[in-house]
């Protein structure tokens, strides 16, 4: 074998077979070999027949060294020797190994695009669910909310019709005990007129008794007409109203009424510009006002001011729940004081017959009846304000005359 013969180049996992021969005359079956391979078998190895297998080498480089002998003659040097690369095998290429740590990737990438995407589908669904389900917990919210504002305001307008068939059978009550000692009063209240007009006669135009004795014959007159008002609402009779301008019968009264609350008790008017008209009974409005001035005089004991306002308001929507004559023009008319004002529990039954926070024989708790009573027969409403230590503020609201 030549040692200069160029190498041999297979792939790996090929199987190898290397022949050799020595050249000698006709000794032929006395020869022995030996090889060994360098990188793969460091010592030397008999070879029984002239030829060496190799099989299934690894990658890489290897040297086949190769000696022949004669009988018991010395091993021949140097030995033959043939140069081998093992490429690599097709899977153990570094293309492969590329590809396949690609694969390797396309295929985790692969995996968690489709756990993403599962994760992606399942979450839509929970979404899409919990969106279902907060949407119809929504509606059913919205509808119980409606039914439940519906039942409050379906009890308010319960309470308030029972409070006002209360009231009503209050002043009923109040009506026919009215009537039955309005009768009393008119003959007393002839009496003092008849009396005061034979003074008036006697009396000159100079006299100094003659105004006392004029205002005490129209307090008289006043009172007899009140009296006439009072046999009227306790007999069920009809008042016949007329278009009374508040401004106008308020200026009219002031002395009366400052007489009513004394000097110490400062009485303003703020009465706005150009007031509606409303449809009411004069005199009934006058008792309205005085009833509602002694109301604030008992709350005034030290003195302080007393308020009377007009004004004109459009009502809508629920602020007209209270108010018999609807939506449209009102003309208000607010009376407030600064007085000691008063607690709710006290508020919510000022309105009631008979209910007095004053001294046993200073009061009949009749003034703020009468007051609601012939508020509500003019189709109006009143309300009322008051704090402990702030004073009161009532408020009464009378449809525009159409």
């Amino acid at each position: 074998m030549d040692p200069e013969r160029p190498g041999v180049t297979i792939s790996g996992g090929d199987a190898l077979t290397v022949r050799f021969s020595a050249m000698v005359f006709d000794r032929t079956s006395e020869l022995q070999y030996r090889y060994r391979v360098t990188g793969l078998v460091p010592d030397w190895q008999p070879a029984t027949r002239p030829e060496v297998s190799l099989n299934y080498l690894p990658a890489g480089k290897y040297g086949l060294a190769v000696e022949a002998r004669l009988g018991a003659l010395p091993w021949g040097e140097p030995p033959a020797m043939l140069a081998l690369q093992i490429l690599p095998r097709w899977y153990e290429a570094a293309w492969f190994r590329g590809l396949m740590v690609v694969l390797c990737g396309l295929a985790m990438w692969s995996l968690w695009q489709l756990r993403a995407w599962r994760f992606a589908a399942t979450r839509r669904a929970l979404e899409r669910e919990v969106g279902e389900r907060t949407s119809e917990l929504l509606a059913a919210n919205h509808e119980l909310s409606h039914q439940i504002a519906e039942r409050e305001l379906a009890d308010r307008e319960r309470r308030r019709l029972e409070e006002e068939l209360l009231q009503s059978q209050k002043l009923e009550a109040v009506g026919k005990l009215a009537g039955g000692i309005a009768h009393d009063f008119n003959n007393l209240l002839t009496v003092i007129n008849g009396y005061s007009a034979l003074v008036l006669e006697k009396l000159g135009p100079g006299d100094a008794l003659r105004r006392p004795v004029t205002q005490i014959k129209k307090a008289g007159d006043r009172a007899a007409e009140l009296t006439q008002q009072l046999l009227a609402f306790g007999r069920k009779q009809m008042i016949q109203p007329v278009a009374v301008d508040l401004n106008q019968v308020l200026e009219e009264w002031r002395e009366m009424v400052q007489r009513l609350i004394g000097e110490d008790i400062r009485l303003n008017l703020r009465l706005a510009p150009n007031v509606e008209k409303v449809q009411a009974d004069p005199s009934r409005l006058l008792q309205v006002c005085l009833n509602l001035a002694a109301n604030a005089r008992d709350a005034l004991p030290d003195g302080g001011d007393l308020w009377f306002e007009t004004g004109n308001m459009e009502m809508d929507g629920e602020a007209t729940a209270d108010l018999p004559a609807g939506p449209g023009p009102y003309v208000t008319l607010s009376v407030s004081d600064t007085g000691t004002g008063m607690d709710e529990e006290t508020r919510k039954r000022i309105f009631e017959p008979f209910f007095t926070t004053k001294e046993q024989g200073k009061g009949t708790g009749l003034g703020l009846a009468s007051v609601y009573g012939i508020v509500k027969q003019a189709g109006g409403h009143i309300s009322v304000w008051s704090e402990p230590g702030r004073g009161t503020k009532f408020t009464i609201y009378l449809p525009v005359m159409r």
